[in-house]
Formats: structure tokens, sequence, C-alpha cells
């Protein structure tokens, strides 16, 4: 008999304050955690971003509204600790934007820079993190030079062999090698120009082989061929309002339960994403 295709299960953040769980076989969106209590009703200047997520320890990372670097466990006890202070996080005066974990490390990029920043994270035996080291690389693009205010974020995803795929709110795509650290500066190599893909929030599925894209402003899914950067349109997926931004994939779900604001907020998500997609399939 046929088997059903497996499902991944992508994490991200939206402008509620809530950490939603997408089921991309069933097309599918459940908060599994309420940071309102910890970050403050939802509003311009208290929304979390530059969310990334370790598979293997099933952590979840962001930075707060003061660019804190916190965590969540997984827990619905969880109290959100601060690992890193904004202070060290933003070292300069440009914004962090978009974030991914690899290698036991947080990436993300100063907003319209080219600077490239890694925060090392080290363990305790009971995998409880600390701050290790802040790192900044510089990102050129030789061949064909991305002018800085191109890293304009979109979003980034790393996949199992150190490849940065990114994507810029202008359309660009484009690819950096993470394999080798030992020069301050890093090469891009630019896959698509401005203007040809929309702007996205993107995650590599839990085995790595697709690569998902979701853009915040219409709440549509694609998928991104890594090869050529052209985003496909996956028809009937749609979810809004749209993730802030994506932070990685799981094979298994987070279980619950949830606290009971998550829950309602799960319930009332689900609801919305239901009738929106069977409204996009009426049309």
């Amino acid at each position: 008999m046929p088997q059903a295709a497996k499902a991944d299960f992508i994490y991200g953040i939206a402008d509620d304050n809530n950490i939603y769980q997408v089921d991309t076989n069933a097309e599918t969106s459940t908060s599994v955690f309420n940071a309102v209590p910890f970050l403050g009703d939802p509003g311009a200047s208290t929304r979390a971003n530059a969310f990334a997520y370790d598979a293997g320890r099933k952590q979840f990372w962001f930075l707060d509204s003061g660019n804190n670097l916190r965590f969540w466990n997984g827990t619905a006890t969880s109290t959100l600790p601060t690992i890193v202070a904004g202070s060290i996080v933003q070292s300069s005066g440009a914004q962090p934007a978009s974030a991914a974990f690899f290698n036991n490390s947080f990436w993300y990029f100063s907003e319209s820079v080219n600077t490239l920043n890694r925060i090392t994270l080290t363990y305790d035996v009971n995998n409880n993190p600390e701050f290790g080291a802040k790192t900044s690389f510089t990102v050129n693009s030789p061949e064909t030079p991305i002018p800085n205010s191109d890293y304009a974020f979109g979003d980034i995803a790393i996949n199992s062999a150190g490849i940065l795929f990114g994507a810029t709110v202008n359309g660009r795509f484009f690819r950096v090698d993470l394999t080798d650290l030992s020069e301050p500066t890093l090469t891009a190599t630019s896959l698509l120009a401005p203007g040809t893909n929309p702007s996205l929030q993107i995650s590599f599925s839990s085995d790595f082989m697709k690569l998902y894209g979701q853009s915040f402003n219409t709440g549509q899914w694609y998928e991104l061929n890594t090869g050529t950067g052209v985003a496909t349109l996956t028809t009937g997926f749609l979810q809004l309002p749209g993730l802030r931004d994506l932070g990685g994939a799981g094979a298994v779900p987070i279980p619950g339960p949830l606290p009971l604001a998550g829950a309602a907020a799960a319930f009332a998500w689900s609801r919305r994403l239901r009738r929106r997609v069977s409204q996009t399939n009426r049309r």
C-alpha cells in the first residue's frame, strides 16, 4: 500500500508573540507556546524576531524587542531565559535580522549590512546553554557584487552541509559556504537578481531535502530550488497572518499540553487558517 507523505514540523514566530508549529503534510498551523506573558502584548515595540530552532536539543532561539537572545526549552513552564544581552547581540547600529541555528551557534545578519554574526553556545550535561563567544564575518560577492542595501531580510537557512541560503526583502537569493571560517571574509554566490522572488521567510525540511519559503505579507507557501533559487508556489497552502520568521524543522511534533492562553490562540488560529484555505479552494 502507498505510504502517506512524511510530515515536517516547521517552527516560526508570529507578530502575536506565539511560537507556531506548521505541519507541512496537513498544511495546518498550531500555537505551541504563548510568549506574551514574557514579551508583552503584541505590538510594534514588543515583537520578537530572528527565530532559530535547534532540532537536536529541541530548543527555540529568538531575539526579543530589546535584541536579547532568549530561548524556549519546549516546556510549558519555561520562563524564556536571556542567554546573551542585547548589547552584545547588537554591538553596532545595525538591527539584527533573520536567524538560523547551526553547529551549536545562533547565526544572524545585521540588517542592510553585509555582516554575518555567529554567537557560539556552550552546554552543560543537561543541555543548559551558556554564551560562548561572538564572531562577525564580512560577506562579499566579487563576481556579482551585492550592495549592502540588498542585505535586507527576509530570512536565512543553513543545511546540514554548512551552506547558508539567504532570501532578501527585495527578492534576491544567494548562498554562502560556512565550512571554512578561518578568514573574516566569506564569499556569497548570488543565484537570483533582485525582484525575482517574493520576500520570503525560509526553512529547510527536517531531512534538508526541501527548502520551504513563506511570505509574511501574503501567507502563501513556496518550495525553493537551492540550485537556481527559483520559488514555486504551493497551491492551497495559505497561512494568514504570515509568520514573522521561520526557524527550522523537526521530524516529530512538539507535544502539549499548551499553556491555557496558548491553547486558545492555537484554536483561534486554526479556525482562521481553515476558513482561509476553504475560501481559497472555492475561488
